[in-house]
């Protein structure tokens, strides 16, 4: 090989070069987006009972049948709840309802 073609080897090779750097340059780069976080509970319980004692009293408890856990919203989702409250361990409260939230104070 003759000096004269590896020097024209070597300028192909660099127009190749730019020429695939200029295509590149103006091809639009493909953007996909992380789909959605699905719309669904981070856990779900069925049968659940909490309760909170303050000073060895039993301050409220309750009970649900079914009770779905959103870390983002910060909320539980509680379905047929019912509920008592207490004062010096007595029962002052009784509530009872279909659907409620109750917000776990996590993500202040």
């Amino acid at each position: 090989m003759t000096r004269s073609s590896s020097q024209s080897k070597a300028i192909w090779g660099i127009i190749a070069i730019f020429v695939a750097i200029a295509i590149l340059a103006v091809i639009e780069p493909k953007i996909t987006q992380m789909p959605p976080k699905p719309d669904r509970p981070d856990f779900t319980f069925e049968g659940v009972k909490m309760a909170q004692i303050d000073n060895g009293d039993l301050s409220w408890e309750l009970t649900s049948e079914h009770a779905e856990i959103d870390k983002d919203k910060d909320q539980i989702l509680l379905l047929k709840m019912e509920g008592l409250l207490y004062e010096k361990g007595k029962e002052v409260v009784s509530i009872k309802a279909p659907k409620a939230v109750m917000k776990m104070g996590i993500n202040k």
